[in-house]
């Protein structure tokens, strides 16, 4: 019957996980459901309801409601995936590898915050594009987490999603503005919650997410956001070049091969950790220790240990230095602009030979 077919239908829709094999199924649903669909219905929920019934007229009691699952926002998610990365970065035992990586990368971004930009969305594309293709092969095929099909799918859809984003990196960068205005207006909404005439009105919060994802937007598509983005890329390749060199120095020292330090510094005794760790160290001062000096007698205040002082001032000089190149690189493009653009010819009009 049509009740059966929906169903089977709806059995095929729940094993496709993917929105492009979804839809249709859904499609097909609906339209072979009929009034079969409400008596399958109504069959399914007889037997509860009447057993709701009978407890209710016996015992009057009020059975307990389970919540269903709430879904996953966009900040939760994204929260979740940097847990998983710093879970890696943590434990994975190719530290070397980790702070070489952050010290060529923090030089990219301390003297071209926008190539770093752009190669950060390329990469964060190519990720996202091979994980949904992967997952999506899996459920299909009821693959292995290792398979090497799995994992060949996953790398040619991140490749191409990847050339994509390259081909069109602009737009890209618009989506991304709307993204991050999206995500400041919902953190900004907890401070929000005292205004009770933008909280209690739900279109007064479209109106307030609407203002900060198109401005956003807007200042992306302008290319606004260079300036300020030249300075948080040099900040934050700042970090990452300090951190990288205070672990490089601090491995080598556990090591045994900086013993002259022992000659200008008595009883040092260096403690070597990963480089995330050197990394937290800039950021809190509830960080663990970690260093040339940690743990000696060479740290003159509790909260602010000696190798934290050391790591932050390299990080500064990184970032002071970065963000006046870039700046100031950006005023000569922008001087120069508008005599080319008086050289460029008017339309229609092709230059004689």
């Amino acid at each position: 019957s049509s009740a059966v077919a929906a169903a089977q239908i709806v059995g095929l829709m729940a094993r496709a996980r993917g929105l492009p094999g979804m839809l249709p199924l859904v499609l097909a649903a609906l339209l072979a459901a009929g009034p079969g669909m409400a008596e399958v219905a109504s069959a399914a929920t007889a037997p509860a309801t009447a057993k709701l019934l009978v407890l209710d007229a016996k015992a009057n009691a009020t059975l307990p409601v389970t919540p269903a699952p709430m879904a996953k926002t966009p900040p939760a998610i994204i929260e979740s995936i940097a847990e998983a990365i710093f879970f890696e970065l943590k434990n994975t035992p190719y530290q070397g590898a980790n702070a070489l990586l952050a010290f060529i990368f923090g030089l990219v971004m301390v003297f071209d915050g926008d190539l770093s930009f752009r190669c950060l969305i390329v990469c964060v594309v190519f990720m996202v594009v091979g994980i949904m293709a992967m997952n999506q092969v899996t459920a299909t095929w009821n693959l292995s987490y290792n398979d090497p099909l799995r994992n060949f799918v996953g790398l040619e859809a991140g490749a191409l999603g990847a050339f994509a984003a390259l081909r069109g990196i602009d737009g890209v960068q618009i989506v991304v503005g709307a993204f991050l205005g999206a995500a400041i207006a919902h953190k900004s909404m907890a401070v929000l919650h005292a205004l009770h005439f933008i909280t209690d009105h739900r279109w007064c919060i479209v109106a307030y997410f609407s203002v900060l994802v198109v401005g956003f937007a807007v200042m992306f598509s302008k290319k606004l956001h260079l300036r300020w983005l030249a300075i948080l890329a040099a900040g934050l390749g700042g970090a990452f070049c300090s951190s990288a060199i205070a672990f490089c120095f601090t491995q080598v020292a556990v090591k045994g091969y900086m013993n002259f330090l022992l000659k200008i510094f008595p009883g040092l005794t260096p403690k070597g950790g990963t480089w995330i760790q050197f990394m937290h160290l800039l950021w809190s001062p509830s960080a663990t220790d970690v260093g040339l000096f940690a743990g000696s007698k060479y740290n003159y205040f509790s909260n602010y240990p000696t190798d934290r002082i050391a790591d932050v001032l390299l990080w500064l000089i990184f970032w002071m230095v970065g963000a006046a190149y870039q700046l100031r690189r950006q005023k000569a493009k922008t001087a120069a602009e508008p005599a080319d653009n008086l050289n460029k010819p008017l339309l229609g009009e092709r230059s004689e030979e």
